[in-house]
């Protein structure tokens, strides 16, 4: 269960694009360091073999636990900066801000890589985005306030 968290949140931490980053980072290193175990194979194919293991395995996890891979990647999203600004202008950019992380979102985590594919997925990523954004922040503004109405 932890497994499917973590990857839920690696997932949205980085913008749905974890499963390219493990493809970077590890291909060169199994290059270099095990040049035995993929003969002469090019970088490119080992970068594509790692990247769809661990997509594999991120698709594994969020079926054996949906909820808890949902919760990671709510919880990912937390290390995204959203800037303060005066209660008048927050909502337009929490809204804006959600779109763009969005769009971005859905970007990473197209893997069929057809452009009205990608173009579909950022499309989508990027309305939840706005939705979610300032959802997120008109919560977090009316849980303030019911604070502060406890406090009286």
């Amino acid at each position: 269960m932890l497994d499917s968290f973590f990857r839920g949140a690696t997932n949205s931490g980085t913008l749905g694009f974890g499963d390219e980053l493990v493809g970077e980072g590890v291909a060169p290193v199994l290059k270099l360091l095990r040049p035995d175990l993929f003969g002469d194979q090019s970088l490119g194919d080992i970068y594509q073999q790692t990247r769809d293991i661990a997509r594999q395995q991120n698709e594994t996890a969020s079926k054996a636990h949906p909820y808890a891979n949902f919760a990671g990647n709510v919880a990912g999203l937390g290390w995204l900066p959203f800037p303060s600004t005066s209660i008048k202008q927050a909502s337009g950019v929490s809204n804006g801000l959600g779109a763009l992380y969005g769009a971005a979102y859905g970007l990473g985590n197209n893997v069929n890589g057809e452009p009205m594919g990608i173009l579909g997925d950022m499309a989508k990523g990027a309305g939840l985005g706005a939705l979610l954004g300032g959802g997120i922040y008109g919560g977090g503004q009316g849980y303030r306030q019911f604070q502060n109405e406890l406090k009286r």
